[in-house]
């Protein structure tokens, strides 16, 4: 094989690979890492301390022409699967202990996910997986917790949908093989305690603000 030819070769061998590890056409350059959806949600009494008896309210609703961060515009999500799941962690030992235990989760059956929901034994705490009810093009998510038990407790309302495969498609969706993922806004990222967790005894007082905001989280104190 002479120098030009085997030029060639290496050439050709090198077009083969580029194309192998970036999928097919439309995968490369210009496609998001992931598709990031903004999921906005409120959680209310917006305030850092509660009594026993008191009830922590969220309620997620938004249109089906859902903001996707990386490519700045909406996308017609319909009857879409967002994953979602919320927790509650009791975090003022130094062994996590699930929130909801002392606690007492109030959700309507028709947002339950009973099939998706399971204890977590490595955070020691209960995934309870949510279901969305989608109509007249709005998605509608309500939730509430009625406090029962003192200490200092993160509340997290998330989207676990990066995990699932294969990913969802959509109308648009340009780059079929990148990951879907639900990024939280609760309270639009505003006053939701981020500094009661320098009070932690557990692993989360080292969480870092985005960590935090990304995961929908709200702390929050009961006293008695």
């Amino acid at each position: 094989m002479d120098f030009k030819i085997k030029n060639i070769y290496f050439i050709l061998l090198g077009v083969v690979l580029l194309f192998a590890l970036t999928g097919c056409p439309g995968e490369g350059a210009g496609c998001p890492s992931s598709y990031r959806f903004k999921i906005p949600a409120q959680v209310f009494p917006q305030k850092d301390t509660f009594k026993i008896g008191d009830t922590l309210t969220m309620v997620s609703e938004f249109s089906d022409r859902v903001y996707e961060l990386e490519t700045e515009r909406e996308y017609l999500l319909e009857n879409f699967d967002f994953w979602m799941v919320t927790n509650l962690r009791k975090i003022d030992s130094v062994q996590t202990i699930d929130g909801f235990t002392p606690n007492e989760l109030i959700i309507d059956s028709v947002y339950l996910n009973t099939e998706r929901s399971y204890f977590n034994n490595a955070a020691n705490v209960y995934y309870y997986y949510l279901n969305y009810k989608y109509e007249n093009n709005k998605y509608v998510l309500h939730c509430k917790v009625v406090l029962k038990e003192v200490g200092l407790y993160r509340f997290m309302i998330g989207s676990t949908m990066s995990l699932a495969f294969p990913s969802q498609d959509f109308p648009g969706k340009e780059c079929p093989k990148r990951d879907n993922e639900g990024i939280m806004y609760v309270n639009e990222r505003e006053n939701n305690n981020y500094e009661l967790l320098q009070y932690a005894k557990d692993e989360n007082k080292d969480i870092k603000l985005e960590k935090f905001n990304n995961s929908g989280s709200f702390a929050f104190v009961v006293v008695e």
